[in-house]
């Protein structure tokens, strides 16, 4: 899915382009692990999907933005499972 936008002259143009619509999960990182595009403030564990998006995003020369700040833990999940017991960080802003 590709949507673009052009401003008038007073505004610059931009574009929104999302990457991949799945269950991602890249996962905390440990300071010997982190890599140009996943920094270490993920939350869980990385999955096959989140191996995935890491290579597209070092291919692309791009960094999930998200993982690169220190933030409340509260903060992390973009997920909740419907009994509350499980969150997971599975949505990402990345950056080229």
């Amino acid at each position: 899915m590709w949507a673009n936008a052009q401003c008038d002259g007073r505004h610059a143009e931009y574009s929104w382009r999302p990457l991949f619509n799945f269950n991602v999960k890249v996962g905390r990182r440990e300071p010997s692990t982190v890599s140009s595009a996943v920094g270490l403030y993920g939350l869980g564990e990385k999955n096959e999907a989140g191996e995935q998006l890491e290579d597209f995003c070092l291919e692309h020369e791009m960094a999930l933005a998200n993982t690169m700040f220190k933030q409340h833990p509260r903060r992390l999940y973009t997920w909740t499972s419907p009994d509350g017991n499980t969150r997971n960080q599975i949505d990402y802003i990345s950056i080229a």
